[in-house]
């Protein structure tokens, strides 16, 4: 509840139905419209999700994975390598809490360019496939032979499985943008909506629920001023539904703001 108490919701509502818009709100009937789009607990949780995605891209993402690619377009080199050193890096694939992954094994090796001039690069598998002293098939980009690999080796530490490591930062930047998005549309229809009464027509409970609380689909008939067509919503808060059911049962309208020409969302500010 943005508001001090009750009366002060109601003196501001009153402020509000008698204004014509574009219209000048409180900052108070601003930060309701804003928790009632979105609660900041959703924020919250979106940009957690991207933090945390962010991080995980970070270390995790392969980076490196468009050398892969230049690596095995026809024009890449080929050369002899020798497998220099081998070295378990801290990163290990797969496994489970009563598992362990299988490591990640980085290999320094060295080879000769058609030129003839010496390279030394590095490359990733997961689990051992050669030891150190190994001659193996390596495949290099002619312009740029450092970026090169062992046939059957990877560029980066991890392999193809870490782009999946991109669904967090995608999924908690879309839940943010989202609810910007809707907070930005509430405060919209606040300052440029059309103030109405409206009866409670239906108030029809839906197959779908978010957090365990069933959605109800509520139909609204503005009275004044009047308008032919019914206003669609669905709302699940309880708090909102009992407010909803106690006005259909007493055929008590409710104070709404709404598009007439873009009718999502509609408000109801009595519900703040």
């Amino acid at each position: 509840m943005a508001f001090a108490n009750s009366q002060a919701r109601d003196e501001l509502l009153a402020e509000l139905a008698g204004s014509p818009p574009p219209r000048r709100v409180s900052a108070a009937l601003r930060k309701a419209a804003v928790q009632d789009a979105a609660p900041p607990v959703l924020l919250l949780i979106a940009l957690g999700f991207t933090g945390i995605g962010v991080l995980f891209t970070a270390f995790f993402f392969p980076w490196n994975i468009y050398q892969d690619w230049q690596l095995r377009a026809v024009d890449a080199g080929e050369s002899q390598a020798r497998v220099m050193a081998v070295t378990k890096t801290d990163m290990n694939i797969g496994g489970n809490k009563n598992t362990p992954g299988t490591p990640v094994m980085q290999y320094d090796f060295d080879f000769y360019t058609a030129s003839g001039a010496t390279v030394h690069a590095q490359c990733y598998t997961t689990g051992t496939r050669w030891d150190a002293g190994a001659v193996v098939l390596a495949r290099y980009r002619p312009e740029n032979p450092t970026v090169a690999s062992l046939e059957g080796a990877r560029r980066s530490e991890t392999d193809l499985s870490g782009v999946m490591v991109l669904l967090f930062p995608v999924f908690g930047g879309a839940m943010a943008i989202a609810a910007f998005r809707a907070q930005r549309q509430e405060v919209n229809v606040l300052i440029n909506g059309q103030v109405a009464k409206a009866l409670v027509t239906d108030l029809t409970p839906t197959n779908m629920r978010i957090n365990k609380q069933p959605v109800y689909k509520v139909t609204l008939l503005c009275v004044d001023p009047p308008a032919l067509e019914p206003l669609i919503l669905r709302k699940c808060k309880p708090a909102v539904i009992a407010f909803l059911q106690e006005r259909m049962q007493s055929q008590l309208p409710v104070l709404v703001i709404y598009r007439p020409n873009k009718p999502k969302p509609v408000l109801l500010p009595e519900t703040w």
